[in-house]
């Protein structure tokens, strides 16, 4: 005796194909009925496989108490199943660009996976390459690296940056990589594109000139806070971001000769234990008060993009200082660059370590440029290794020559072409005024 559930196959007078006959549920009337479907098939044991490929599906699609069983991928597996018997090539199921790439950016903004700031470069970048296409719902599976080099030659053309365009580039290959796994794509178009030459430009170093110029600008205007985050910045090689929101409680006072800035920098979550020298130091133990949290409380609250941001804020200081970079002007619809920004306070920290002839595993040190984790074994080594290096190279540079560690002022007394380009800060009073500039 057959399975009730087996599948048949028959002939019909009527054509050529063989027709099967096999079991689905019926929700109407709660129960299995038969069901006839052409297999379109003239050999019989094709047939036959075709049936029974209904078959398993029909019982996949049976519900198992109220849900069924039944997924989109039992779906598309029968069908190439029934398309490999033809000796036809199996499908993939199709879905659109636009629905899909927002799906993409809304699962990123429901998970908190990026900040809002990347979630909006992102949204930009969706929204160039929805433009670009004829149709904004565009079968994923129909994007290949021919339309993409298109885009990128558009992209180009219109004045963007190599580095910008491969940027975009990558947003996109997020987007097809996840379409990849989930079997929407057969391969991920980008990896076969090739990338557009970077042509990213470098910042400028300030020169200790123009550091003690800046430094004698935001003196002369009582900009305490953003000499604090200036001084943060040439003295420790920190980002804006971490400068400008660094807390009081980051800063082990406890530590001697030098207080020791512990900071996990936001851009990359980095570790890094940096020593506080001169002038730093000492500008530092002047705002130890104790009424604020931050050390730049006011400055904490700002964005760090847009025209009144931070990274706006500093470069409209340097202008009114006199300090300018060689910009490069705008072309197409790309933004002009200047090459001297906070961000150049990073380079000149590291390029004074260099010229102190500091080796570059502390110079990564200092500057979080490899991570590492702190241990407790080494801990000790580490700092005393960094306060070293910064006090007898950014603390020769910037300070006058009591300002070096107890131990290590055994060097030759500072010339006075290098007291020239000593840098120091009016120190608040206690009524809050400004006391003796440049040293």
């Amino acid at each position: 005796m057959k399975n009730a559930f087996e599948a048949r196959v028959y002939t019909h007078p009527d054509g050529p194909y063989w027709r099967a006959r096999f079991r689905v549920w019926s929700a109407a009337k709660q129960q299995w009925i038969w069901k006839t479907q052409s297999t379109k098939r003239e050999d019989k044991g094709e047939a036959q496989a075709v049936a029974n490929e209904y078959a398993r599906l029909a019982r996949a699609a049976a519900p198992n108490g109220t849900l069924s069983t039944l997924t989109r991928e039992d779906v598309l597996e029968s069908l190439n199943a029934i398309l490999r018997i033809s000796g036809i090539q199996p499908v993939r199921e199709s879905v659109g660009w636009k629905s899909y790439a927002e799906a993409w950016l809304d699962s990123k903004r429901i998970a908190r996976q990026i900040k809002p700031k990347s979630l909006q470069n992102f949204q930009g970048h969706l929204n160039r390459f929805t433009k670009f296409l004829p149709d904004p719902e565009h079968p994923l599976n129909t994007i290949t690296v021919q339309l993409l080099r298109k885009f990128q030659r558009q992209l180009l053309d219109e004045g963007r940056t190599g580095g910008t365009v491969n940027h975009i580039l990558t947003t996109l290959g997020s987007i097809f990589r996840q379409a990849v796994a989930e079997g929407y794509m057969p391969r991920n178009p980008i990896d076969l594109l090739q990338r557009s030459e970077s042509d990213r430009n470098e910042r400028e170093a300030f020169t200790l000139a123009e550091v003690r110029q800046l430094i004698d600008h935001l003196t002369a205007t009582n900009q305490t806070e953003w000499i604090t985050a200036t001084l943060l910045g040439v003295c420790t090689g920190q980002r804006l971001t971490d400068c400008t929101a660094a807390l009081w409680t980051q800063i082990d006072r406890t530590t001697s000769p030098f207080w020791v800035w512990n900071l996990t920098q936001r851009k990359t979550g980095t570790k890094v234990a940096i020593p506080l020298v001169e002038p730093l130091a000492s500008h530092l133990r002047q705002l130890d008060t104790g009424s604020s949290l931050y050390l730049c409380p006011q400055l904490q609250r700002l964005p760090v993009g847009g025209l009144k941001g931070l990274s706006a804020l500093f470069i409209q200081h340097l202008k009114t200082a006199g300090i300018t970079g060689d910009t490069i002007a705008r072309t197409g619809v790309g933004r002009s660059w200047n090459p001297k920004t906070f961000h150049s306070l990073r380079h000149t920290c590291n390029s004074i370590l260099a010229n102190a002839d500091v080796s570059q595993d502390v110079r990564r040190l200092i500057l979080g440029h490899a991570s590492f984790e702190m241990n407790s074994r080494y801990t000790h080594l580490q700092i005393a290794t960094s306060a070293t290096a910064l006090s007898d190279s950014i603390g020769d540079a910037l300070s006058t020559p009591g300002a070096k560690a107890k131990g290590k002022s055994n060097r030759s007394q500072t010339s006075r072409t290098a007291k020239e380009n000593t840098i120091g800060v009016k120190r608040p009073t206690r009524r809050g005024g400004l006391q003796s500039g440049i040293a």
